[in-house]
């Protein structure tokens, strides 16, 4: 009795010290519960009205609004006459690296609002992982569903040619059922989103999971030894910019049917605009434009800012190569409000 008493009293002991951890990580917001959960209609999706903390290439620090996406909230109907742009695309596009007043969706706003003489709001729809056949499926089933004069969908060519997020594990999809466009739900028959079922009341309520999966995930990239012992480390060389793009370059498979029918899709809408967010191969670029599309190519930004010096995606406090930094950011919303207005993509007439 005495023994089992003992062990009791280790569990107990060890479940307070845990739940006390956890709640220091949340209080002091180095570590929040899991922000997602999987929606049975649109797969992954944040919980709204939730704020968050991310320590990855930088700092991030920002939450979801009552609505159920990044930033600063507004409601579906455009009640105020102001001009939207919605932004739909991945984890570069989503920016869990930079504040919200650093993201280049404030950049826009700025410069489009003063051009035009009146107020435009650009809401940031991107989530991590998407690719072009889960983007134009949320697209068309979630985003769209807010008044909009302009929709932005961002491209590399992992989202042309998608790879292993794309099936029945997490995420619906458009796919091409002959020359139109079809929707697959079968996510909601496959056992990782039941697991994830199982586990989000868990998930999204403690820290320490995430923190444990977020240790993995440090593992799983090779920098754990730089993690626990700094500048004492082994050095290991981190890939360049460059040199991965290139290797995507020269691994670019056929564009898949599917692509080609939901880029045409997406083409054919007058308020879509491609954007290129990281260098294209020609043979997709042609095929691309063979659709009727004329993307925004933000390779174009990115060339300069290296002729300058200045590495898009290079973070020195962390010292690695990540997503856009914040000297990006700016650089893209300037860009881009001059495509924009360039392209003559905005009604500037009266409000709806």
């Amino acid at each position: 009795m005495r023994r089992l008493l003992a062990v009791l009293l280790f569990l107990a002991t060890g479940l307070a010290a845990g739940l006390a951890l956890d709640a220091w990580l949340q209080v002091a917001e180095i570590q929040c519960p899991l922000e997602t959960y999987i929606d049975p209609a649109y797969g992954p999706a944040y919980y709204p009205d939730r704020e968050f903390s991310r320590f990855n290439e930088s700092f991030f620090l920002g939450g979801t609004n009552r609505w159920g996406y990044l930033g600063e909230g507004r409601p579906p109907r455009n009640e105020s006459g102001e001009l939207r742009i919605l932004l739909v695309g991945d984890s570069f596009v989503l920016g869990h690296t930079v504040f919200e007043r650093h993201h280049f969706k404030r950049v826009m706003e700025r410069d489009l609002t003063a051009a035009l003489g009146r107020p435009v709001a650009v809401l940031n729809f991107a989530r991590a992982d998407f690719n072009l056949w889960n983007m134009h499926r949320y697209y068309r089933d979630f985003a769209s569903r807010w008044d909009h004069d302009l929709a932005l969908l961002f491209l590399g060519e992992p989202d042309l040619v998608p790879g292993r997020q794309v099936g029945s594990s997490l995420y619906p999809f458009s796919y091409a059922a002959g020359d139109t466009v079809a929707a697959d739900y079968s996510f909601r028959a496959s056992g990782l989103y039941r697991q994830a079922k199982i586990l989000e009341p868990v998930v999204s309520r403690l820290a320490v999971p995430r923190l444990a999966f977020n240790l993995y995930k440090v593992g799983l990239r090779g920098e754990l030894p730089r993690v626990l012992f700094g500048k004492f480390a082994p050095a290991r060389r981190a890939a360049t910019e460059e040199e991965g793009a290139a290797l995507v370059r020269e691994q670019s498979p056929p564009l898949p049917v599917n692509s080609r029918v939901l880029l045409r899709d997406l083409a054919a809408d007058p308020r879509v605009l491609l954007v290129y967010k990281e260098p294209i191969a020609e043979a997709y670029r042609a095929a691309i434009d063979s659709l009727g599309a004329d993307p925004a190519d933000l390779e174009l930004v990115f060339a300069a800012m290296r002729a300058r010096g200045v590495d898009p995606r290079w973070w020195p406090v962390t010292h690695r190569h990540g997503h856009w930094n914040h000297a990006a950011h700016v650089e893209i919303g300037h860009a881009l409000a001059s495509e924009i207005l360039g392209r003559r993509r905005l009604a500037v007439g009266a409000a709806p």
